[in-house]
């Protein structure tokens, strides 16, 4: 499994890929925490249309987080 970025990467990884929007035809961000996905659609928010995008899809899995500890099954 990918690690999940760290804040600032993700702001580096959409400043690379906000102005190909046009292009896009489906959009996946898959974070570790909720709190990074409202920076990013605040990002998205100044994007010009994307009139070939289809798929949007927005993922906060918090058992990504680095601070998470597994839990297991005593036995």
């Amino acid at each position: 499994m990918v690690p999940p970025l760290p804040a600032a990467k993700i702001e580096e990884v959409l400043d690379i890929v906000t102005p190909h929007v046009g292009h896009w035809r489906a959009f996946h961000i898959n974070v570790a925490d909720y709190s990074l996905i409202h920076p990013a659609l605040v990002r998205m928010s100044h994007c010009t249309s994307a009139p070939m995008l289809e798929v949007l899809k927005l993922y906060a899995d918090e058992d990504l987080r680095e601070d998470s500890v597994p839990s297991y099954a005593a036995g």
